[in-house]
């Protein structure tokens, strides 16, 4: 089974929806109405389409605010576990808009994905995340799935100057359907704040996940 490309908390659920959505399929009812099942249609399967790609940079959800630094432009450790944990409340919500606006303009990912044999390892860069986001957001809606986010203890360690912070975390993710849990993904994560104009953002974010 195939994971897409995955980001910081959200990593996680980006690599589950894409998993749980490929054994689903899009049937039409005795009522001409879409239903989502996962068992073939009766004229054959038919995979739900793709959702439409998603553009470089969506706007900022308005309201959805990034942590500051303080005054000095300098991090703290308490600082950046808020981000993370914050970002992990979004991705419980899927509220991809204000995921993405937490990606630094340099963002690069990589995660190693071992629910496949060999592992297969994804790679990118804000644009990539960002897609990635918004797919997964719009598959769990038609699915009408739920997660639960659980994150372990936060390690962290802030540069000589305090400009970027490195956060070293486990995380175990879950999707229910109607209270009936569809899948988990555990992942260990090594992440890399910044300030960027003034707001804390993603730079770099690795993760090795398993089913």
């Amino acid at each position: 089974m195939h994971f897409s490309h995955h980001f910081f908390v959200a990593l996680a659920l980006v690599a589950a929806v894409p998993q749980a959505w490929a054994a689903m399929y899009k049937c039409t009812d005795a009522q001409g109405r879409s239903i989502y099942s996962d068992r073939a249609c009766a004229l054959g399967p038919k995979p739900a389409p793709p959702p439409a790609p998603v553009e470089a940079a969506p706007p900022k959800k308005p309201g959805a605010a990034v942590v500051k630094p303080f005054a000095d432009g300098k991090l703290t450790a308490a600082a950046a576990e808020r981000v993370v944990r914050q970002a992990a409340d979004m991705a419980e919500r899927f509220d991809y808009r204000s995921q993405c606006a937490l990606a630094g303009p340099e963002l690069t990912f990589k995660i190693t994905d071992h629910s496949t044999s060999p592992a297969s390892v994804h790679s990118g860069g804000r644009r990539e995340i960002c897609a990635a986001q918004r797919e997964s957001a719009q598959a769990v809606d038609a699915m009408q799935l739920r997660a639960s986010v659980r994150l372990g203890k936060l390690a962290i360690t802030l540069n000589p100057d305090s400009t970027r912070a490195t956060v070293k975390y486990e995380t175990a993710t879950t999707l229910t359907h109607q209270g009936e849990v569809l899948m988990e993904v555990k992942c260990a994560r090594e992440e890399v704040l910044g300030v960027y104009d003034g707001e804390i953002l993603y730079a770099q974010a690795q993760a090795v996940c398993r089913p």
